[in-house]
């Protein structure tokens, strides 16, 4: 994988919007659209300030995900993560623990 591709996956991967990070690294959003597509010889000055504006990106949402997940922070990078099941209500639209496309009765059933 060439060095522009995984620039690349590393903008795809933050969500972030092209113009949005165009902003963040200081530089037009052409001009971050021809490095990223190679249709022009990229300056160093310009590629390091998209490396810097993805890896304070990229720290600012990991330190996100540990504020979300404090538990999740001590684990040894690069290990298997497991999150917990989200609880399931089983008490769902009729109120006795059972599911019906039809809804509560008058007497609180299903039909």
């Amino acid at each position: 994988m060439t060095y522009l591709m995984q620039l690349r996956d590393r903008i795809r991967r933050i969500r972030l919007p092209e113009k949005e990070f165009a902003r963040l690294a200081g530089i037009h959003k052409d001009t971050l659209a021809k490095t990223l597509s190679a249709r022009c010889d990229t300056k160093n000055s310009t590629l390091d300030k998209i490396e810097r504006a993805l890896v304070a990106e990229e720290r600012r949402v990991l330190a996100h995900l540990i504020a979300l997940h404090p538990d999740l922070s001590s684990l040894p990078a690069g290990g298997p993560v497991t999150l917990p099941s989200p609880v399931i209500n089983p008490v769902a639209r009729n109120g006795h623990g059972a599911f019906s496309s039809q809804g509560p009765t008058e007497q609180g059933r299903a039909a």
